[in-house]
C-alpha cells in the first residue's frame, strides 16, 4: 500500500526582497558625523638648514662683501629664557649674574614660565641695525650676515622653537604696536637663514 505524499513538499516558500533601508539610514547618520570630526591639517614650510662645511674655494664670479669680523649670531633656548650671543660674547640682558657658574639668560622667562618673544624681537632688530645688510643689490651678503643659530635644550617644545625662528626671521611676526615703537615702516628681513642645532622634542 503506497503512502500519501507529504503536504510539506507542496509548500512554496516565498523569499522577501532584502531591505537596505536600515543600512542607508546608518550611512546618513554616519557620514555627517565623520565629516564633522575630521581634522583638516595645514602644512607650512619653514626655511631652515643644518650647519654646512664651507667650501675651500669661493666663486670668484660673484661680488662679495669686504672682509669684516664675523657675527656668528646665536640664540640659545634654555629653561631660564633666551641667551643671545655672538662672536664677541654673550649679550647681557636684564639678569647678568651667574648661578653655579652658569650665565643667566639675556632675556629671562616672564613670570618664570613664559618666553618673552617681544623682547627677543627687539634685541634681534637692534643687532640687525648694528650689522646692516649690503644696500648694493649686486653685492652678495656673507652667509654669516643672514644666519642665526638656534640652540634649543632637549626639553624645549617644538612650538617654542618655531616662534623663536619667526622672531628672528623678519619683522612680519611683530605686532603693529611693536613696529610703531621701533619705528619700522616697511617689512624688513632680519636673519632669514635659521640653522638648528641641539635637540628638538
Amino acid at each position: 500500500m503506497s503512502r500519501k505524499p507529504s503536504s510539506r513538499r507542496n509548500v512554496v516558500i516565498e523569499s522577501e526582497p532584502l531591505s537596505i533601508e536600515p543600512i542607508m539610514n546608518l550611512f546618513v547618520l554616519l557620514i555627517p558625523f565623520l565629516l564633522y570630526s575630521a581634522a583638516f591639517i595645514t602644512i607650512t614650510v619653514i626655511k631652515t638648514s643644518l650647519p654646512q662645511i664651507a667650501s675651500a674655494t669661493a666663486d670668484a664670479s660673484q661680488p662679495t662683501t669686504p672682509e669684516r669680523s664675523r657675527l656668528e649670531l646665536t640664540v640659545a633656548i634654555t629653561d631660564k629664557g633666551f641667551t643671545v650671543a655672538g662672536a664677541g660674547g654673550v649679550l647681557k640682558g636684564q639678569a647678568t649674574s651667574t648661578v653655579a657658574g652658569r650665565q643667566e639668560a639675556t632675556i629671562p622667562l616672564r613670570a618664570g614660565k613664559d618666553y618673552d618673544f617681544v623682547a627677543l624681537s627687539k634685541i634681534i632688530y637692534q643687532v640687525r641695525k648694528q650689522h646692516p645688510l649690503p644696500t648694493n643689490p649686486d653685492v652678495v651678503p656673507d652667509p654669516d650676515q643672514v644666519t642665526v643659530i638656534i640652540l634649543p635644550e632637549t626639553e624645549v617644545l617644538y612650538d617654542t622653537i618655531i616662534k623663536t625662528m619667526d622672531a628672528t626671521r623678519d619683522t612680519n611676526a611683530m605686532s603693529d604696536e611693536l613696529r610703531r615703537e621701533l619705528g619700522i615702516v616697511q617689512p624688513a628681513e632680519l636673519f632669514e637663514n635659521a640653522v638648528l642645532a641641539a635637540g628638538i622634542r
